[in-house]
């Protein structure tokens, strides 16, 4: 059944399976445990985006719980809106703050406070990126909001991760957002990725056009890869580049 794409409305969409599988001693039967760890063995399967079939074994059960449940509680504080977005500024050369870049933020109520890097890469992990991402815009362009009526032609650098630049609703987010809160489509920078650009499918190729003719800029965030070395270098320049 999932052998094909499934036609929507005249929209290819691309299905897969993912089942996830815990094996217990039914004489030791903890049914909480159980759907613990075949949770944790179904997103493991999902990681592959062809889908398959993955069985939790004990030697995933430490780091891998951890993970899980740094992912259960990163959910739930997206659902009680615990995140925060800063604003880090950006200034030229004569020290004019022209610009401010949006950090994620979470104070953990157990651990404190945890990197974007961990969350995000957590995220990514279980394939869960879209409502993380979508609230992370949301929290950007409020922030910005009261930022833009105090500095003349103020930007804000919003990073976008590579699996939301694979949204199809991305672009008509980003409209709404902007239109709600007031601020003009050309105060905006897209930040985006090596690997976003290693995902450019048609939808990537299609939402970059998109933001691009609302007069948004599109940037490549460092990423740690030098320009000698990084392997898609000359892609990016030309995805990057191309109007």
């Amino acid at each position: 059944m999932c052998s094909s794409d499934l036609d929507l409305d005249g929209i290819p969409v691309d299905l897969s399976l993912s089942v996830g599988i815990a094996l217990i001693d039914s004489d030791h039967a903890n049914l909480q445990m159980a759907l613990r760890r075949s949770d944790v063995a179904m997103y493991r399967a999902k990681q592959n985006t062809q889908g398959r079939i993955a069985i939790f074994n004990d030697a995933d059960d430490s780091l891998e719980l951890d993970h899980y449940r740094l992912f259960v509680d990163l959910m739930q504080a997206v659902r009680d809106q615990q995140l925060a977005v800063h604003f880090q500024p950006i200034t030229n050369q004569k020290a004019d703050l022209v610009a401010v870049e949006a950090l994620a933020r979470w104070h953990h109520p157990r651990i404190g406070a945890v990197s974007p890097e961990l969350f995000l890469d957590v995220a990514e992990r279980y394939r869960e990126t879209n409502s993380l991402s979508d609230t992370l815009i949301t929290l950007a362009l409020q922030g910005f909001e009261p930022l833009q009526r105090g500095v003349a032609d103020l930007r804000l650098n919003l990073n976008i991760s590579p699996s939301k630049l694979c949204d199809p609703q991305l672009p008509t987010l980003l409209d709404q957002l902007l239109q709600q809160h007031g601020i003009a489509a050309e105060r905006i920078t897209i930040e985006i990725t090596e690997r976003s650009v290693l995902r450019a499918n048609p939808v990537v190729r299609a939402n970059l056009k998109h933001l691009r003719a609302r007069g948004m800029a599109i940037s490549r965030s460092e990423e740690h890869t030098s320009e000698l070395q990084s392997p898609c270098n000359l892609v990016c320049r030309l995805l990057l580049e191309k109007k």
